[in-house]
């Protein structure tokens, strides 16, 4: 399925790509992430070049089609509006990696991370405090 997007070169997080050490093993989950270049993302083009699963080309399209972009500045490329303003000098647009607990499992916080950051300013905040609380159990040590 393919998707267009007024801005350029953004990029839609999935699933994040996660990390775990346990002991001196680090363990890397692959992420999935839709990436538009020229304003287009094609699901079938990227799930043969990265080796997706059927599954997670559907997901990163349910993901697409699902998300509160569509119909503002993201489309089905079939329904793209002829006038359809392009904005080229647009950053991509990061969004918050931050896994949310919901009822129905984990998902991504999916806000507009702040500029230069992988998370959103509420997330910021609470990471900052988090930060901060365990450099002062790190003095209380000494």
């Amino acid at each position: 399925m393919r998707f267009y997007s007024k801005y350029d070169r953004i990029e839609y997080v999935v699933i994040a790509k996660q990390h775990e050490t346990v002991g001196t093993h680090r363990r890397t989950t692959r992420g999935l992430t839709a990436k538009f270049h020229n304003h287009y993302f094609d699901s079938e083009v990227a799930a043969k070049d990265l080796q997706w699963s059927e599954e997670d080309r559907k997901t990163v399209e349910r993901h697409l089609l699902e998300h509160g972009d569509m119909g503002i500045h993201l489309y089905v490329a079939t329904d793209k509006p002829k006038d359809a303003p392009i904005d080229t000098e647009l950053q991509p647009l990061t969004r918050c990696i931050a896994t949310v607990a919901t009822a129905d499992g984990s998902q991504l916080c999916g806000e507009p991370a702040l500029d230069g950051k992988d998370l959103c300013e509420i997330h910021q905040k609470e990471f900052e405090a988090a930060m901060a609380g365990v450099e002062e159990l790190k003095e209380e040590k000494v």
